[in-house]
This record gives structure tokens, sequence and C-alpha cells, in this order.
């Protein structure tokens, strides 16, 4: 039986860019969630920073998290997001103790 992987991913928006960052991740959502494996895909803004996004995830298996990583739609945001970004987005993937 596989095990369930979860994945934190915090993404941080330039200084005038927190709204596109918003309405690129508005958009990747309704197809990760169709995807085949995912079980929770939820993002979330910062209340005390507007600038700040966080992605968490629960996946049925690893094999599924590498599907949706290599998904065009993801493709698409990686590309539409990475003129918005502040740095490198912190990504960790978990598993249950």
């Amino acid at each position: 039986m596989s095990e369930h992987v979860f994945v934190s991913a915090v993404l941080v928006a330039q200084n005038g860019k927190a709204e596109a960052l918003h309405e690129a991740i508005a958009e990747v959502v309704v197809p990760t969630r169709k995807e085949d494996g995912c079980i929770q895909y939820a993002p979330h803004r910062c209340v005390t920073d507007d600038h700040r996004f966080l992605f968490f995830e629960e996946w049925t298996s690893q094999a599924h998290l590498d599907a949706h990583l290599a998904s065009a739609h993801l493709a698409v945001f990686r590309e539409r997001v990475g003129g918005l970004l502040a740095g490198a987005p912190e990504v960790l993937v978990w598993r249950r103790c």
C-alpha cells in the first residue's frame, strides 16, 4: 500500500505582485483538484502578510505527487509565477510519523 504524502509550499510575491500571484494560484487549483490521487490541494493567504501564500496538499502517493509535478497545468503555473515571486518557493514534502 502506498503512503500518503503531504506538501507545504510557501510562495512570497514581490511588492505589487500579490494580486497577480493570487490570480495565478486560483487558476491552478481546479485542474489540480481533478488530478488522480489528489486528496487535498488548499491554498491559503497569510492574514498578517498578504504577499505570503501557503499551499497545503495531500496526495495518495509519491507517484501521484510526481505526476502532478510533471503536469502541463503546473508547468504553465510555474512559468506564470516566475516573475511574480520575491524568491524561490519553500517546498517541503512530508509523511506521517
